[in-house]
């Protein structure tokens, strides 16, 4: 069943400009100020707006470097959804790296970086040695 695209006025989160927004006939509220928002010229979405996609360009890459199609270092997806959440945590500003250590000497790093990006790596510990 296609979803039906209605416009709807929603309103900036920042400076409370009314916009008409496009979207499906079952937004929420919620989901209606997030568009207006993002689609709002004021300086504070803006800046809200390049943050959206840091965090969203950064969850691309944890997608790409832990993700079904990463083989050997796919990750379950209560693992993924952390990665995702420290970034989010990162990008709001409560702190500045994130390093995950998991099983088979991968290690997963998030950082904020001094030009405002978020960096996401992907570290493999490869030690071999015979004990007897």
């Amino acid at each position: 069943m296609a979803k039906k695209i209605e416009e709807m006025t929603g309103v900036c989160r920042f400076c409370h400009q009314s916009r008409i927004v496009r979207g499906a006939e079952f937004m929420t509220e919620e989901q209606v100020t997030e568009t207006a928002t993002l689609q709002c010229s004021c300086e504070a979405a803006k800046v809200y707006r390049t943050k959206v996609q840091r965090a969203d360009t950064a969850k691309e890459h944890v997608d790409k470097l832990f993700g079904d199609a990463s083989g050997d270092y796919a990750q379950p997806d209560e693992i993924m959804d952390f990665m995702k959440h420290g970034i989010d945590v990162i990008n709001n500003g409560y702190i500045k790296n994130l390093t995950i250590n998991m099983i088979k000497g991968l290690k997963c790093k998030i950082a904020l970086t001094t030009d405002d990006k978020i960096k996401v790596s992907r570290e493999v510990k490869s030690v071999v040695e015979f004990k007897q």
